[in-house]
């Protein structure tokens, strides 16, 4: 194979997210929340050894690491593809930055999240009501702040 152009490889990179990470993010995250919400590693968290689902999901993470700094070593995995392995490092890279935005350690400002306009309130963190959401004047307004009989909020 050739070199890769800049764009090229921007490319490689958005076809493989989207043909392999997401759709893996998708069908898992369903079989580990159960009815849950979305609480990525909650069902291992143990408060009282210290173990939080950052350590949880670092646990994860390194073991993928572990294998691709094996491979970059041997050039050999005896159990996953190498995709596979750098697919699951992507996915739970991911869901750390999910896991940061939702704890408010990275500030939304960052990020193009629809957030209420009146309270700051998270249109995707919304479950129970993302739909009733109202955009008015170029903004997003949550049903605490939007009652469909003014345009402001408040």
């Amino acid at each position: 194979m050739s070199k890769l152009t800049r764009e090229g490889r921007l490319e490689v990179m958005r076809q493989f997210v989207d043909k392999y990470c997401f759709p893996t993010l998708e069908r898992k995250g369903k079989d580990y929340d159960g009815e849950k919400r979305g609480d990525h590693f909650e069902w291992a968290v143990i408060p009282e050894r210290g173990v939080d689902r950052y350590v949880v999901l670092w646990v994860h993470l390194s073991k993928q690491l572990f294998a691709l700094f094996t491979w970059m070593r041997t050039r050999e995995l005896a159990s996953e593809p190498l995709e596979s392995r750098i697919k699951d490092i992507i996915n739970y890279c991911l869901i750390l930055v999910s896991m940061l935005v939702e704890d408010g350690v990275i500030k939304l400002d960052l990020l193009d999240v629809p957030t209420c306009f009146g309270c700051a309130r998270l249109r995707m963190l919304d479950v129970k009501e993302p739909d009733e959401w109202e955009w008015t004047d170029g903004k997003w307004l949550c049903p605490d702040c939007f009652d469909g009989s003014r345009d402001d909020p408040g």
